[in-house]
C-alpha cells in the first residue's frame, strides 16, 4: 500500500512539473504578429499590444531625451508615425548631437520594426536604420503610471536601447480591435463630422442645382435656416443671460410698448 501511495504521489508531481515546463515553453514560443508599426496581436489572438494612444501624429512623442549616462547625444522617438527632424527624414527614432543639431543619425524606421520577447519576458520593439547599420530596441515595461521613456543610449557600437514604461506597454486581453479601438471618442466624432459636413454641402448644392434648378445663393443647402441662425443664437443668448443683467439693461434690449 505504501508503495502504491508513493507511486501515485510521484506521478502527480511529475505531471505538475511537466505542466509547468510546458506552460513556460508555450509562453516563450508565443509570437506577436505585427498589425502596424506600433501594434501587434498574439498568434493565438489571446492578447495584443497597441501603442497608438502613446504616439504623436507629426512629431516625436518623446523629443530630445537625455540618456542615462548624460552623453553628448539626445534621442527622439515616436511609436507609430514617422517624423523628420534635423538630418533624420521619415524615421521612428533619431539621434541628435547635443552640441550641433546638424549632426543627427537615423537609428530606426517605422517599417523595419519587429516584435520580440527578451530573456525577462518583456516585449521589445526592434528597429533598424534605413541603411541597416544601426539598431534600436525599445523594451516595453508594463506600469500603471504616465508614459515615460528611459533612454540608455548606445550600449554597444550602433546598438541602442530605450525602455517605455506605460500602461499601454501592457498586453491587453482578446484580439486586436483595430484602429477603431485605439483612438479616442473625440477623434471618432471628428472622423464622422467632417466627412458628413462635406457630403451635406456638396450633396445639397448638387441637389439644388440639378433637381430644383436653383442658382446663386439659393444653391446653399437650407440657405434661409443658415441666414437666420446667427440672429436666433443672439436672441437665445440675450434671453438666457437676461436674469444676470440689470433692469435698465433688460429694458434697453427691447422696444417699449
Amino acid at each position: 500500500m505504501a508503495g502504491t501511495k508513493h507511486t501515485g504521489l510521484f506521478r502527480r508531481q511529475t505531471l505538475a512539473a511537466f505542466l509547468v515546463v510546458f506552460s513556460s515553453e508555450l509562453a516563450k514560443s508565443q509570437t506577436c504578429v505585427k498589425k502596424m508599426s506600433c501594434a501587434c496581436e498574439m498568434d493565438d489572438k489571446s492578447g495584443y499590444i497597441d501603442l497608438n494612444s502613446v504616439q504623436s501624429s507629426t512629431k516625436p512623442r518623446f523629443r530630445d531625451v537625455q540618456p542615462q549616462d548624460f552623453g553628448p547625444w539626445l534621442y527622439s522617438w515616436n511609436p507609430c508615425g514617422p517624423f523628420s527632424m534635423s538630418q533624420c527624414s521619415n524615421v521612428a527614432a533619431c539621434q541628435v548631437s547635443n552640441w550641433d543639431a546638424t549632426q543627427s543619425f537615423d537609428i530606426g524606421t517605422q517599417d523595419s520594426v519587429t516584435f520580440n520577447k527578451d530573456l525577462n519576458g518583456n516585449w521589445v520593439l526592434r528597429y533598424l536604420s534605413r541603411d541597416g547599420s544601426k539598431s534600436l530596441d525599445v523594451v516595453l515595461q508594463c506600469t500603471q503610471g504616465n508614459d515615460d521613456l528611459t533612454v540608455y543610449g548606445e550600449l554597444a557600437t550602433n546598438d541602442y536601447q530605450f525602455t517605455l514604461s506605460s500602461l499601454h506597454s501592457c498586453v491587453k486581453e482578446g484580439p486586436w480591435p483595430g484602429l477603431a479601438g485605439s483612438i479616442s471618442f473625440g477623434s471618432v466624432l471628428c472622423i464622422i463630422f467632417f466627412p458628413a459636413l462635406f457630403l451635406y454641402c456638396v450633396g445639397g448644392v448638387a441637389f439644388n442645382k440639378i433637381v430644383r434648378g436653383q442658382s446663386g445663393r439659393d444653391l446653399v443647402p437650407n440657405a434661409y435656416f443658415w441666414s437666420e441662425l446667427p440672429g436666433v443664437i443672439k436672441d437665445g443668448y440675450r434671453f438666457a443671460t437676461s436674469p444676470c443683467r440689470s433692469p435698465q439693461a433688460r429694458d434697453a434690449s427691447y422696444d417699449k410698448i
